[in-house]
């Protein structure tokens, strides 16, 4: 629980969002708090995850996404 804390507030932004796709009159503040709050948990998830192992496999993905992309990118017949 101590690094799935975020999901609650998830939680309530996608009851949120829900709630204002599905209500006909709907308050006008219902849309932007749902996205607000949607988008703070998923950075708060983003941070969580930083403290556990994830920030090697994320280095490693990075370094092997920027190989891909000087090796590849010569081959694709632009001529740069």
């Amino acid at each position: 629980m101590s690094r799935l804390w975020p999901a609650f507030l998830l939680g309530i932004a996608v009851g949120l969002l829900s709630y204002g796709m599905a209500e006909r009159r709907r308050p006008e503040y219902v849309l932007p708090a749902a996205l607000i709050l949607g988008a703070v948990s998923i950075i708060l998830f983003g941070f969580t995850l930083l403290h556990t192992g994830i920030i090697y496999v994320l280095a490693v993905v990075l370094i092997l996404g920027g190989i891909w992309l000087l090796l590849g990118r010569g081959r694709q017949g632009r001529g740069w």
